[in-house]
Formats: structure tokens, sequence, C-alpha cells
């Protein structure tokens, strides 16, 4: 059986035409498989009175409240969404099953609203203009990308990893009918050695590009008769990887885009002062080494300006989605060897074009989504 996905970030309707006063919605929202773990109480239960033969119930806002982004950057935060509608003079019941994401529709696309036609099965990234898709990667980090796999049998989705040095990989993913969302949301982790990946979209080919950046290629190289023990004096071999963004793009998946050329840190403070007696009053002498005007600090961020490389016109979409992104971590191998929740500070993006801007490339700024000094108590 195939589940139509949501968007809740933006409205999604639930429409019922009837000739009763009202339609009785009983919505359902859990966690887990689609059949064994559907709680047998509704989450709620609405009821509205009909306008001109129709009862429409917006219910986004309370199925995002069940949806948490979780520690792990692989975790699908999805949750099923059953709506079960009733007449309350017929009791005639229609009932559907959805799967929501944290993603969104933007103003030119359809209303979401129940009973339309959706696509079943595809690659949870914009598309470029032949139906195909591209993901940045760097030399030595692994990329990601989510797809949505309602599969019926284990044919309909087939995927062929197409490597370097010629060879490839092909597989099947497995059918759904009663598993969790993590069998129907599936996670692609592409190595710095996979070049392409071919996907049979139940009948329709696709192909997704990983394009390979090599980070600090445009610096200047050691000279050859450096000696090794001075090495470290130069680079930090870890600034020389890139910055991957990790963040939830407007499917409600989870994709990576990496920043290759150059990134900067900084530290800032907001503080306040105060002035206090440092006094004795045992022997009524004072001290020069004490602090008589003190420093509170109240605020501590630490920020980054990073850079992606000349890219293709086609990433101006994905990085338009990463400025809407809600949640953003980044790959920091000089920070931190773990993901950092971070926030992007720039609130718009200018989309350049190869025809007016010949090259194209991307500064960003962003701040770490927590003081720089722990204060949590």
């Amino acid at each position: 059986m195939a589940y139509r996905q949501i968007n809740v970030r933006s409205p999604f309707y639930v429409e019922r035409t009837t000739a009763t006063a009202s339609v009785i919605l009983n919505l359902r929202v859990w966690r887990g498989g689609p059949v064994f773990d559907r709680p047998a109480s509704p989450t709620y239960t609405l009821r509205k009175d009909t306008t001109s033969g129709k009862s429409v119930f917006e219910i986004s806002e309370l199925v995002r409240d069940y949806i948490e982004q979780g520690d792990s950057i692989y975790a699908l935060n999805t949750v099923w969404v059953e709506t079960q509608t009733i007449d309350s003079d017929t009791l005639d019941t229609e009932v559907a099953t959805y799967l929501a994401t944290e993603g969104y529709t933007i103003h030119t696309e359809a209303v979401q609203k129940s009973g339309d036609v959706f696509v079943d099965s595809f690659v949870m990234l914009p598309e470029d203009m032949y139906g195909d898709y591209r993901i940045t990667g760097a030399e030595g980090e692994t990329s990601m990308v989510q797809v949505m796999t309602n599969a019926t049998n284990s044919t309909d989705w087939e995927v062929t990893e197409n490597y370097k040095d010629g060879t490839n990989l092909t597989y099947q993913y497995t059918p759904v009918l009663i598993g969790s969302s993590n069998t129907i949301i599936q996670t692609l982790l592409l190595t710095d050695q996979t070049v392409s990946v071919n996907f049979n979209l139940d009948g329709r080919e696709a192909v997704l590009y990983h394009d390979i950046f090599v980070c600090n290629k445009y610096n200047t190289p050691l000279p050859e008769d450096t000696l090794a023990y001075t090495r470290p004096l130069y680079y930090n071999a870890n600034l020389q990887r890139p910055v991957v963004l990790n963040y939830v793009n407007k499917f409600g998946a989870k994709n990576s885009f990496a920043f290759t050329l150059k990134h900067t840190e900084e530290v800032t403070s907001k503080s306040d002062s105060f002035k206090r007696n440092v006094l004795n009053y045992g022997n009524l002498s004072g001290t020069n080494v004490m602090h008589s005007s003190r420093k509170v600090l109240k605020d501590s961020k630490q920020t980054f300006t990073i850079n992606t490389d000349y890219i293709n016109e086609y990433y101006i979409q994905q990085l338009e989605e990463l400025i809407l992104s809600e949640y953003v971590w980044a790959s920091m191998a000089h920070v931190s060897s773990s993901l950092i929740p971070i926030t992007i500070l720039d609130k718009k993006i200018s989309k350049k074009n190869h025809l007016n801007d010949k090259l194209i490339q991307y500064t960003l700024r962003v701040e770490v989504a927590r003081d720089y000094i722990n204060t949590i108590r």
C-alpha cells in the first residue's frame, strides 16, 4: 500500500462533502508502524457544521506538535496520521492514512487537501529541468540524501550506485506493507567515490549526480622543502576539511550541502559591569589585584563564515531551502567530532544565474544554536 506524504509546515485540508448538518473528524497521530502501532482512541476529535454541503478541517498545526527533530541526523522524524470523517446523521465513515513530514509547500504550488492524486515514490530533492537530481560532495566526506520508497513490490524501486573506478552496485528496496516509516523513507549515504546514482522509480528513470569538490583547492600549497616538524605551524589538518551542513529540506527530508572554500570563525560576547567595594574592613586597607569593576557575561556566541565552491545553477534551489529550514546541523571537523546545531544568520539569498553572474558562488554566516560558554544549569 502506498501512503501519501503530507508537509505539515503548510496547511493540509481534510474535506468531506455531505448532506448532513455536521461532520465529525477523529484524528489519530502516532509513531512506529501504520498498522500495529495505530492507537485505539483518537488523538483529537473535532466537529464542524457543514457550509454549502461541505466541512473542511485544517490539521497541520495539530499534527506538527508530534514531530520532533531528534539527536540523530538520520532520524526520520515522521508521524502517521489517520483522518476518520463521520457524517453526524448517517454515521457514514471515510478513512485515510498519511505519512507526515516537517516539509512545506510554496504559494505557487497547489493547496494540500485530501483526495488529491499524489506521487508515491521520489527522490526528496528538487528536480532539475531534465527530471534529475544533484547533490554536493567533498573529498573525504559522506553526502546524505533521503528518498521516498512507497514500493508495492521489490522491482518498483531499483537503485544503481556508480563509482569513480567504473564499477557499480545495483539493489532493490524491500516492499513495505506494514513496516515503520524508516522502511518507506530511505537514507542514502554517498562516499566521495560515488559519482552518480541511477533510479528506477516504479518505471520512471532518474539520475542523482554527486558533484565532488576539493576543499581548499585554491590555496597556495606548502613549499616542498618545508621540514615535517614545522608543518603543524602552517596548517591544522582539520581546517582543510569542508563544512558540511545537514538540514531539513522542503520535503521534510534531510540532505547535505558541502561548503568547501574558506571558512572563518568568530567568538562574540555581550556583557554588563557593576561596581563593588573591595575594601578590607578588618584592617581598613585595599588591594590592587581585586576587581572593583566586575564584568558579568550575559551572552557568548560562536559564528562562522562559510563559502561554497563555484556551483551549478541548480543548487540555488537547495540553498533557498537551506535558508528556509528551521533545523540545520553542521559537520565541522576542526570544532567538534559530532554534529553541531546551528542557525543560518542570513535572512535572504540572491538568486544568481550563469547568464547574468557567470560563475556562481555563495557565502553564508551561521551561528551555533547554543551559548559558547555552557551556562545551562
